[in-house]
Protein backbone atom coordinates (compact mmCIF):
# COMPACT_ATOMS: atom_id res chain seq x y z
CA UNK A 1 0.00 0.00 0.00
CA UNK A 2 1.39 3.41 -1.17
CA UNK A 3 2.49 4.83 2.40
CA UNK A 4 3.62 1.95 3.56
CA UNK A 5 6.46 1.24 6.39
CA UNK A 6 9.99 2.09 5.06
CA UNK A 7 12.85 3.32 6.45
CA UNK A 8 12.87 6.84 7.20
CA UNK A 9 15.33 9.21 4.74
CA UNK A 10 17.07 12.25 4.97
CA UNK A 11 17.55 14.59 1.77
CA UNK A 12 21.38 15.39 1.27
CA UNK A 13 21.10 16.08 -2.23
CA UNK A 14 18.89 19.37 -3.74
CA UNK A 15 16.73 18.79 -6.28
CA UNK A 16 14.49 20.94 -8.42
CA UNK A 17 12.25 20.55 -11.20
CA UNK A 18 10.16 17.64 -9.12
CA UNK A 19 6.38 17.74 -8.42
CA UNK A 20 4.23 17.22 -5.10
CA UNK A 21 1.10 15.69 -4.84
CA UNK A 22 -1.09 15.42 -2.12
CA UNK A 23 -2.10 11.97 -1.23
CA UNK A 24 -4.24 12.37 2.55
CA UNK A 25 -4.89 15.09 4.42
CA UNK A 26 -1.37 14.64 6.43
CA UNK A 27 0.62 12.99 3.70
CA UNK A 28 2.13 14.07 0.08
CA UNK A 29 4.25 12.50 -2.80
CA UNK A 30 7.53 14.05 -4.04
CA UNK A 31 7.99 12.62 -7.16
CA UNK A 32 11.00 13.12 -9.75
CA UNK A 33 13.18 16.16 -10.75
CA UNK A 34 16.90 17.15 -11.08
CA UNK A 35 19.57 17.48 -8.78
CA UNK A 36 21.88 19.96 -10.44
CA UNK A 37 24.85 18.90 -8.49
CA UNK A 38 25.16 15.69 -9.98
CA UNK A 39 23.40 16.81 -13.14
CA UNK A 40 21.08 13.59 -12.48
CA UNK A 41 17.30 13.40 -13.18
CA UNK A 42 15.46 11.06 -10.61
CA UNK A 43 12.98 8.24 -11.08
CA UNK A 44 12.73 8.51 -7.26
CA UNK A 45 9.56 9.70 -5.01
CA UNK A 46 9.07 10.22 -1.47
CA UNK A 47 6.22 10.12 1.20
CA UNK A 48 6.38 12.91 3.74
CA UNK A 49 4.31 14.45 6.72
CA UNK A 50 4.53 16.10 9.55
CA UNK A 51 7.03 13.76 11.09
CA UNK A 52 8.95 11.55 8.67
CA UNK A 53 10.23 11.05 5.07
CA UNK A 54 10.15 7.59 3.34
CA UNK A 55 11.07 6.62 0.44
CA UNK A 56 8.21 5.74 -2.27
CA UNK A 57 8.18 3.64 -5.47
CA UNK A 58 10.28 4.61 -8.18
CA UNK A 59 8.71 6.07 -11.51
CA UNK A 60 8.80 4.17 -14.26
CA UNK A 61 10.48 7.00 -16.83
CA UNK A 62 13.26 9.59 -14.53
CA UNK A 63 11.31 13.28 -15.36
CA UNK A 64 11.66 16.49 -14.03
CA UNK A 65 9.04 19.65 -15.05
CA UNK A 66 6.40 17.25 -15.41
CA UNK A 67 2.70 17.78 -13.89
CA UNK A 68 1.15 15.71 -11.26
CA UNK A 69 -1.82 15.41 -9.42
CA UNK A 70 -4.25 12.90 -7.52
CA UNK A 71 -7.05 11.69 -8.95
CA UNK A 72 -10.48 10.11 -7.43
CA UNK A 73 -12.31 7.60 -9.13
CA UNK A 74 -15.94 6.07 -7.74
CA UNK A 75 -19.05 7.35 -7.01
CA UNK A 76 -19.36 6.50 -3.56
CA UNK A 77 -19.89 10.09 -1.46
CA UNK A 78 -18.50 8.67 1.80
CA UNK A 79 -15.47 7.57 0.00
CA UNK A 80 -15.77 3.73 0.94
CA UNK A 81 -15.92 3.01 -2.81
CA UNK A 82 -13.64 5.46 -4.51
CA UNK A 83 -9.92 4.43 -5.39
CA UNK A 84 -7.58 7.32 -5.64
CA UNK A 85 -4.44 7.64 -8.48
CA UNK A 86 -1.45 9.70 -8.72
CA UNK A 87 -1.15 10.79 -11.80
CA UNK A 88 1.82 12.11 -13.56
CA UNK A 89 1.83 13.75 -17.10
CA UNK A 90 5.01 15.01 -19.07
CA UNK A 91 7.92 16.56 -17.94
CA UNK A 92 11.60 16.41 -19.68
CA UNK A 93 13.41 13.11 -19.96
CA UNK A 94 17.21 12.19 -20.77
CA UNK A 95 15.82 12.14 -24.47
CA UNK A 96 14.15 15.49 -24.21
CA UNK A 97 10.31 16.20 -23.36
CA UNK A 98 8.24 13.30 -23.29
CA UNK A 99 4.17 13.27 -23.47
CA UNK A 100 4.12 9.75 -21.18
CA UNK A 101 2.26 9.21 -18.21
CA UNK A 102 2.47 6.93 -15.26
CA UNK A 103 -0.07 6.00 -12.67
CA UNK A 104 -0.28 4.88 -9.25
CA UNK A 105 -3.09 3.29 -7.11
CA UNK A 106 -2.94 4.18 -3.28
CA UNK A 107 -3.53 0.50 -3.03
CA UNK A 108 -0.29 -0.78 -4.55
CA UNK A 109 3.34 -0.05 -4.69
CA UNK A 110 4.04 0.26 -8.73
CA UNK A 111 3.94 2.64 -10.83
CA UNK A 112 1.74 1.81 -14.19
CA UNK A 113 2.61 2.83 -17.74
CA UNK A 114 -0.50 5.26 -19.04
CA UNK A 115 -1.28 6.67 -22.05
CA UNK A 116 0.27 9.52 -23.68
CA UNK A 117 -0.88 12.88 -23.41
CA UNK A 118 -2.26 14.37 -26.84
CA UNK A 119 0.29 17.50 -26.97
CA UNK A 120 3.19 18.00 -29.29
CA UNK A 121 6.74 17.76 -27.14
CA UNK A 122 7.84 21.08 -25.73
CA UNK A 123 4.58 22.04 -24.87
CA UNK A 124 4.05 20.21 -21.84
Amino acid sequence: MLGGTKNPVHFVDPISGHCIARIRSDQSLVIGGYNPDGNEISSETFLYDAFNITEGPYLIQPRYWHACDTYLHGTCVNGSDIDAFVVVAGGKTSNGYTSSTEMISFQFDKWLQGPDIPIQEGQV
